[in-house]
């Protein structure tokens, strides 16, 4: 949504300020709503993270330098969309992954989430964002935007906050099937079915595209979290599923609504 991937560290500046005006627009109308923003690291941290193979940690002398690398770049993604959502009026503020999570074998072990509670007090809305994280079995493992926001839900419930939805946004109006359908309701019971229609992405992408958002909000739905993906391209589609209008796009939960 917010890189052309087909090109290296190619940022969309003017889709981010929409979806930031976007932003805007549905938060001064639903007041006493909280909320978190997670993006992908699109066509600047994919590249070098499978150039280096640093999802899977240090496998040959460039990996601690590989890893370096792909956190930079991840980063500089992340400043870019910082600073178009600050000129779009929206109070927020950059938390790296790799400075609160760390993993294991490529899962979260310890979670700092100390800075994400004291943004929210202040009204400050926190960014994260697919990010290296550093390992102590492997070296280095990769955290999408997903999985941050996972993540951080987990731990937020467990001190009691009540979460509603996740939204994520994509390029397709939601998860297609085979036929390139827009499947409306996806439940762990239907993903058996589903799981062979739905693809990665067309581009580099070390975290597994579609497939994995699907994956991740059926981990939110654990929670009780309903995941709903749609077109960030369609204008006005993110601002109406914020004040809980309906858009086209797909719901996934633990049963049918």
């Amino acid at each position: 949504m917010i890189t052309d991937k087909s090109r290296p560290m190619t940022p969309r500046p003017d889709v981010i300020r929409r979806l930031g005006a976007e932003i805007k627009s549905a938060l001064s109308k639903k007041k006493n709503v909280q909320i978190i923003l997670s993006h992908g690291s699109g066509s600047f941290g994919h590249i070098p993270a499978k150039k280096y193979g640093t999802a899977d940690g240090f496998k040959n002398k460039l990996g601690r330098l590989g890893a370096c690398i792909t956190n930079d770049i991840a980063a500089k993604l992340n400043r870019i969309v910082i600073q178009e959502l600050i000129s779009a009026g929206l109070p927020v503020a950059f938390i790296p992954p790799s400075s609160i999570f760390i993993a294991e074998n490529g899962k979260p072990i310890k979670i700092f989430i100390d800075p994400v509670l004291a943004l929210l007090d202040k009204g400050i809305i926190p960014v994260l964002y697919g990010d290296v994280i550093w390992d102590t079995k492997n070296g280095s493992s990769i955290f999408s935007g997903e999985t941050c926001l996972k993540i951080i839900s987990s731990e937020l419930i467990s001190r009691n906050w009540k979460i509603t939805y996740d939204i994520q946004l994509g390029i397709e109006k939601g998860v297609l099937d085979e036929n390139g359908k827009i499947i409306p309701l996806i439940t762990s019971e239907k993903f058996n079915k589903l799981h062979p229609g739905i693809s990665g992405s067309a581009n580099q992408d070390v975290t597994g595209g579609m497939l994995h958002k699907v994956k991740e909000g059926l981990e939110m739905a654990k929670y009780g979290i309903k995941t709903l993906i749609i077109g960030g391209k369609h204008k006005n589609y993110l601002r109406q599923a914020l004040l809980g209008k309906y858009v086209p796009g797909t719901l996934i939960s633990r049963g049918p609504e």
